[in-house]
């Protein structure tokens, strides 16, 4: 990861999933995940480099929605995005979710009123809409 990550602000992670699975994931109970493309839209008020290095890792303790998923080897983080906007998480999943071909409900989004913070593309739409908007491209 660039020197020059900002400390804070809100993250978009590409993750592949290599073939259909169901996953327990905490209160949301067991969902099912189509193989194909999803990007999660998060945020972090401090410690934006250790927040994307967590979900990049595989072992770590299950705290959100996204670990869930992510330590699990069959889904893998292909891509993060960042931007140094702080409180433009709601805004960047509604942008995302006008050009995604589905989401997870309720996933990443109990702490307001958006439909998920986890979007399904197929893939190589993600890359494409994730491209149009003002987002450094860190891995």
């Amino acid at each position: 990861m660039p020197q020059s990550l900002p400390s804070r602000g809100t993250y978009a992670l590409v993750i592949g999933l290599r073939r259909s699975t169901t996953v327990r994931v905490g209160a949301l109970g067991r969902l099912f995940f189509k193989k194909g493309v999803y990007v999660y839209v998060g945020s972090a008020r401090r410690g934006l480099r250790p927040r994307i290095r967590r979900h990049i890792a595989k072992r770590k303790r299950v705290r959100w929605h996204i670990d869930w998923i992510t330590s699990r080897r069959v889904f893998e983080v292909r891509e993060v995005w960042v931007s140094e906007a702080l409180g433009a998480e709601c805004d960047l999943a509604a942008a995302l979710s006008k050009q995604a071909d589905g989401f997870v409900p309720h996933f990443g989004s109990s702490d307001c009123r958006c439909m998920s913070h986890l979007l399904y593309f197929i893939d190589g739409k993600a890359e494409k809409a994730l491209h149009g908007l003002k987002l450094l491209r860190l891995i």
